[in-house]
């Protein structure tokens, strides 16, 4: 039986998009809603992006998530998610995309 111990380093990539016009706002409610991740999960590193869509009226939010060697246990990735579509709903215009990976370790190094 797996345990959340036994999980691989799991890594955390959520991806939505807001009216371009509300782009400050929404990058102000992400960063206040990570910092509160941070305070409550010591370790958990949190990073923002923004990209603005050519010619859209919408911007694209890149939110990512890992906590160090050992990685997002399945229960404070759930956490993230359902907080997250709290907090952050009202910027959404459809919903929060959310992807799991899991870390790989480095590149093997080349034979001589």
């Amino acid at each position: 039986m797996s345990t959340e111990a036994d999980s691989p380093c799991r890594e955390l990539f959520i991806y939505w998009h807001c009216e371009r016009g509300r782009a400050e706002a929404a990058v102000a409610a992400l960063a206040a809603f990570q910092q509160g991740l941070q305070a409550e999960f010591p370790g958990l590193q949190a990073r923002r992006y923004l990209r603005k869509d050519g010619a859209e009226a919408r911007a694209t939010l890149m939110e990512t998530y890992e906590a160090g060697p050992v990685g997002l246990k399945p229960s404070q990735q759930a956490w993230i998610v359902a907080r997250g579509a709290q907090a952050l709903g009202a910027w959404c215009l459809a919903g929060r995309h959310v992807e799991v990976f899991e870390r790989l370790g480095p590149p093997a190094a080349e034979s001589p």
